[in-house]
This record gives structure tokens, C-alpha cells and sequence, in this order.
């Protein structure tokens, strides 16, 4: 009599699981490739404006307009607080250029105090705003003291033409543009520029990071998703 031996069970391919530590590490893995892309585009940025917006080695802005009825022009306090000096800015600089090429100006940066009291009693406006530009008008008379003629000053330009001033970026500076014979009225362009000796190793930086989160993000959803599902046997 002939025995016949029972079927050996056919192995079976079960379904893969995805158990909450795998969905974890996919969630993990697919942030860190977000995290690589906002960075690559952080970094091309960085080193758009690095490469871009140079001039004479500033980081330099569109020229903005200014105008006052009164005798001086003056900013807000500049700071930049709170970085390291030298390591992302270096000097500051703004030139600027009257409207018609005869005019004659006078260009000084001065810390806010000094700045305030030399203007106290004169009629100026001072720039609050930038992007839009915008202003606090300052009643008074004209200078009993020619700009020149005081020493607040820690840099200062006078003359026809362009007129650039720089000056350290640390601390609060004040900047004020007067006519050089002290009339009133102005209307001028400026230009703001700072130095940024960093900023290309600043976009390496960003673009290394994006790299070694596109590397991990990677490797963690290609090991997540091609896990091996397991076998079980049927019978």
C-alpha cells in the first residue's frame, strides 16, 4: 500500500506591519527631508544675496528718497545688539547724493544722545520708517551751531556729490544729513550698506546641515519602508 505523505504547508507572505514605532520613524524621516529642503533654500538665499548685492565689499540696498522742509534729516538709532562684533557684520556705511548735483551736504554719525541734543530747538524730521517711509517732524529753528562746527561727530563727510560715512556696527549710532551751509530743505537719496565678511561660510553652513539632514532623512525612510514583510506557514 502506498503512503502518501502530507502536503508540506505552503509559506505564506503576511501583509507588512506597521506597528507605531515604524510610522514614528517614517514621520521622523519625511521631517527631516522638510528640514534639508527649507534649509538648501535658506541656504541658496544666503548665498544669493551674498553674491548678488556686494559692492566695494557692503552689502548694499536700493537707494530709498528722503525729504524735509526743515534744516536736517535724521535716522532712528541703529543697532544691531545681541551678535558677536566682527563675527556677522562688520561696518555699517550709508552714502548719500543730493537731488540735484550742486548740493552740497554734510553727513555725520553721533550717538542718539548727542544726536538729540544738537537737534533739540531745530526744525528737522526724523525717519521712522524705511520700507515706507515715514516721518516725526520736528518743530523749530534753524542751527545757531553749523554742523561742522561741533564735535559729536565720530565720522563725518562734507561736500558735493556722493558723501559716504561708515561707522563700527556694535552699539546705537545716529545718523544726520544736513545742507552744509545749514538751509533748510533737503532732498536726497540714500544708501544703506554693511559689511558681511561671513556670509558666504554662513550659506556653506546652512547647506551642510541640509545635507546631513537629507542623509539621515533618507536612510531612515528607506530603511522604514523597505523592512522585509514576515512568513508564517499555513496548514
Amino acid at each position: 500500500m502506498t503512503t502518501i505523505a502530507p502536503a508540506s504547508p505552503t509559506p505564506t507572505r503576511s501583509r507588512p506591519t506597521w506597528g507605531a514605532g515604524r510610522i514614528i520613524v517614517v514621520v521622523i524621516g519625511a521631517l527631516l527631508l522638510l528640514g534639508a529642503a527649507a534649509l538648501a533654500v535658506g541656504g541658496a538665499g544666503i548665498r544669493g544675496i551674498d553674491t548678488s548685492d556686494r559692492e566695494d565689499g557692503y552689502l548694499t540696498s536700493d537707494g530709498t528718497d528722503f525729504g524735509t522742509s526743515g534744516y536736517a534729516l535724521a535716522s532712528d538709532a541703529i543697532h544691531l545688539d545681541g551678535l558677536p562684533e566682527g563675527w556677522v557684520f562688520g561696518d555699517t556705511r550709508v552714502r548719500v547724493t543730493g537731488a540735484n548735483a550742486d548740493d552740497s551736504l554734510f553727513v555725520g554719525i553721533a550717538r542718539p544722545d548727542d544726536a538729540a541734543a544738537y537737534l533739540e530747538g531745530i526744525e528737522h524730521s526724523t525717519v521712522t520708517e524705511i520700507d515706507d517711509v515715514a516721518y516725526d517732524h520736528h518743530d523749530g529753528g534753524p542751527p545757531a551751531i553749523a554742523p561742522g562746527d561741533t564735535d559729536i561727530w565720530v565720522a563725518q563727510s562734507n561736500g558735493t556729490g556722493p558723501q559716504s560715512v561708515s561707522w563700527p556696527s556694535d552699539g546705537r549710532w545716529t545718523v544726520v544729513v544736513m545742507s552744509s551751509d545749514s538751509s533748510s530743505g533737503l532732498d536726497v537719496s540714500a544708501e544703506f550698506q554693511v559689511e558681511a565678511p561671513h556670509l558666504g561660510e554662513i550659506a556653506g553652513g546652512v547647506f551642510a546641515a541640509a545635507a546631513v539632514f537629507a542623509t539621515f532623512g533618507g536612510l531612515l525612510l528607506w530603511r522604514s519602508l523597505r523592512r522585509r514583510p514576515r512568513t508564517s506557514g499555513a496548514g
